[in-house]
């Protein structure tokens, strides 16, 4: 969709009562997260730093430490590079998120690689796809508000390709749900496997659904 003259004048000014609330927000979320390291790094340095070098190990601190730096970045970024980064950033923390749950379906199935071989392969070739719309996208789809009042740039057109990125990743999350929920049936219908284990399912489903969502809640704002 895409706006001009006087619609688009209309819906900056629709919107510009709810700009401070947002900035206001993220400035909020970022105060808490840096709480959440101040009250935590002691146990994060006992738990976490000292023990051996491992792949967990490498998604925590990766986790951890890019989201901070990302909100930070958000927080003081202004206009392309905000948007820039924040492509740039969700993408990522989409594809680590999912490479977490991808190595939680590669547990609970035994270390199947062929499974996880083949959700990864499809999420790569979905990645380049959305590199390159976002590439082209967002140089032309910029701009800067015809309202004095109301500083900054805006993306006033979506191009529908950018819905395509959001699709491309709820496709990835719902096979990787599917394969937890037929997890979960075998567990739950069996009484199969460890507390442990029940309790990864459940968790993994829960968050996968929450992915899922996200996604679907961004689909129609493109």
């Amino acid at each position: 969709m895409s706006l001009s003259g006087q619609s688009l004048v209309t819906a900056l000014e629709s919107c510009k009562s709810r700009l401070t609330p947002t900035k206001y927000s993220t400035v909020a979320s970022l105060a808490l997260l840096v709480y959440d390291h101040a009250i935590t790094f002691d146990a994060e340095v006992v738990n976490v730093w000292n023990r051996p070098g491992s792949f967990g190990k490498i998604l925590f601190i990766w986790t951890r430490y890019f989201g901070l730096s990302s909100l930070i970045i958000a927080v003081t970024s202004t206009c392309s590079g905000f948007f820039w980064w924040q492509a740039i950033s969700i993408t990522v923390l989409n594809v680590t998120v999912e490479v977490i749950l991808m190595a939680r379906v590669y547990a609970v199935y035994n270390n199947n690689k062929r499974l996880v071989y083949g959700v990864a392969g499809f999420r790569l070739v979905t990645l380049v796809v959305t590199v390159v719309i976002w590439a082209l996208y967002l140089p032309s789809g910029l701009g800067f508000s015809p309202i004095d009042s109301l500083t900054g740039c805006y993306a006033p057109t979506t191009s529908t390709l950018v819905g395509l990125c959001f699709v491309l990743s709820g496709v990835t999350e719902i096979a990787l749900c599917a394969c937890m929920l037929y997890k979960a049936w075998i567990t739950y219908k069996y009484n199969y496997g460890p507390p442990l284990l029940k309790l990864l399912v459940v968790d993994s489903v829960l968050y996968f659904a929450r992915s899922l969502h996200s996604s679907l809640i961004d689909l129609p704002m493109t």
